[in-house]
């Protein structure tokens, strides 16, 4: 699941009050995103999801083949759609996102 311009926005606009009450700046003093995430040192928060994404698919693709979430990683879901776009799996786009971010990493699990 690729993460939208829209969701980052509201999940900025969830943390960003935080981490100014955190500061102890109050309403009439504001700032930028870019300048409380310099005074926090924080990452910007897209570019955080997306790399815990990738690690814990790593992780997930490094368990036994027994575990559930291995197990799920390639699950293909049966039965007929109705009419519209046909079924993905976790796996078929987990290999377009990695193709369209240009991974290259060698990855038993998605040959």
């Amino acid at each position: 699941m690729e993460i939208l311009g829209h969701q980052i926005e509201k999940i900025a606009g969830f943390c960003k009050p935080l981490s100014g009450h955190i500061l102890k700046i109050r309403w009439p003093q504001t700032i930028s995103y870019q300048e409380l995430s310099r005074r926090t040192g924080q990452r910007r928060l897209d570019i955080d999801i997306r790399k815990r994404k990738w690690q814990w698919i790593g992780h997930t693709l490094r368990k036994p083949n027994d575990d559930i979430a291995k197990q799920s990683f390639d699950w293909n879901p049966q039965g007929s759609r109705r009419v519209g776009r046909p079924r993905t799996t976790w796996k078929s786009t987990v290999r377009s996102q990695a193709n369209s971010q240009r991974k290259t990493w060698p990855v038993k699990g998605l040959q």
